[in-house]
């Protein structure tokens, strides 16, 4: 492809998540309580996610970039079959919503041990100590 064809493209692109962007705030969406509805706030939260990773790849290309963009929209890919397992099966209690939060504070719990491990007696411990427990994670091997 040409610099001009590339450009056009990227334009196509970003109008098409501008205007995706711009449908979902016009929808209003805010999540329930998440107790009770955590799909509401996993799948805002992806989305948003997804539309931050297009900009972010746009930017890169833009910029020069390309294969960078390429291994960042991999990430994209990611949030789409999270997106697919989370709505697989439609279930009133959202078990599948469950387990992809559980699943993910086990691997916030696997590497918050790692990082203690990695940074034990120095100064940045006690600064993961602390988001941790703001956070509610507790590192995996302090159970």
């Amino acid at each position: 492809m040409t610099k001009p064809e590339i450009v056009g493209e990227l334009k196509k692109v970003g109008k098409f998540i501008q205007v995706a962007e711009s449908e979902m705030n016009r929808l209003g969406i805010y999540p329930r309580k998440p107790w009770m509805y955590p799909f509401d706030l996993v799948g805002l939260a992806t989305v948003s996610k997804a539309i931050a990773l297009s900009k972010a790849c746009l930017k890169l290309v833009s910029s020069g970039f390309p294969d960078e963009a390429y291994g960042l929209s991999r990430s994209i890919v990611e949030c789409a079959n999270n997106l697919r397992f989370v709505t697989a099966d439609w279930d009133p209690r959202d078990t599948h919503a469950r387990n992809y939060v559980s699943q993910h504070l086990l691997y916030k719990a696997f590497w918050a041990h790692y990082a203690l491990e990695q940074f034990a007696g120095r100064p940045e411990e006690q600064d993961i100590r602390d988001y941790a427990k703001a956070e509610g994670i507790v590192p995996c091997f302090e159970l």
